[in-house]
């Protein structure tokens, strides 16, 4: 029988000192992660797999707002909602219900 002795990391200061990197809180590590620390201890935080979906969420939000943004302008709008066709039987539609 082989038994596995995995050391797990620890954070050595501050409010969770002692405290295993997988058991600090969420919101404390984003507050980490904006604080100016050591580059290490940012790459460690960074490798949490919450914190990598984390910031896939993020970029692929940012992609998309980006993208909505540009399609928002004015280059990119139809002069009118519907066709000619369509505004007429639109039209219709609405004024004979």
């Amino acid at each position: 029988m082989t038994i596995s002795t995995q050391k797990q990391e620890v954070i050595h200061f501050g409010k969770f000192k002692g405290t295993a990197f997988e058991d600090i809180p969420h919101s404390y590590v984003r507050w980490l992660l904006t604080q100016d620390i050591d580059a290490a201890l940012r790459e460690k935080l960074n490798q949490l797999d919450w914190v990598q979906e984390e910031l896939v969420r993020e970029r692929d939000f940012q992609r998309r707002k980006a993208l909505a943004i540009m399609l928002s302008q004015p280059c990119f709008q139809r002069g009118t909602r519907y066709s000619a066709n369509q505004r007429i039987a639109y039209n219709n539609a609405k004024y004979n219900n």
